[in-house]
């Protein structure tokens, strides 16, 4: 009983860490925050949640052997453990590769200035309150978009964790009926 209540806890934490972030923790600390305490804000969030997603799919797997299950080669090659695997995995890949190319291209772009995203109210035009961008260099464009790409590519390999995830979810949720 103890092993079947350690896996629903783990497979919780893990979906529910995973949908926090990934839909409200980010979004409401980007609209909240300024840029300088949202920076060390996700420095702060991001090792811990990329290490819960490395490591609790496999707290999972080992925890969720059926009864008359062991953890053999046959057994392990299933698709529920394949899901965890992918997890695992997408969690593994941001946390190694994925946070310090993050790292670099923000040190890089912070070392180029800051402002580049604010946006300046005309003292021209009162009336309507319209808005310019800063200039902007080529080298805080290149460093941008070097930045764009790799926060992407973490994004999608985030999902790609949510719904393997979520798939284990209702793999599971079969096993109730």
């Amino acid at each position: 009983m103890w092993l079947q209540f350690l896996h629903l806890i783990s497979y919780g934490i893990l979906l529910g860490s995973q949908v926090f972030q990934t839909f409200f923790n980010g979004i409401l600390a980007y609209k909240g925050l300024s840029r300088p305490f949202f920076g060390v804000h996700q420095g702060a969030i991001f090792p811990v949640y990329f290490s819960l997603q490395s490591f609790l799919p496999v707290l999972v797997a080992l925890t969720g052997a059926q009864k008359n299950q062991s953890m053999s080669p046959l057994n392990v090659l299933t698709p529920l453990y394949w899901c965890m695997t992918a997890v695992s995995t997408a969690g593994l890949i941001n946390l190694i590769i994925f946070r310090p190319l993050t790292q670099e291209a923000v040190k890089a772009r912070n070392q180029q200035g800051n402002g580049h995203h604010k946006l300046v109210r005309s003292p021209f035009n009162t009336k309507d309150r319209q808005t310019s961008p800063i200039f902007v260099s080529r080298e805080k464009k290149i460093l941008d978009r070097r930045f764009m790409y790799i926060h992407a590519t973490s994004i999608c390999i985030n999902i790609g964790g949510l719904l393997a995830t979520i798939q284990y979810g209702t793999s599971l949720a079969k096993l109730l009926d």
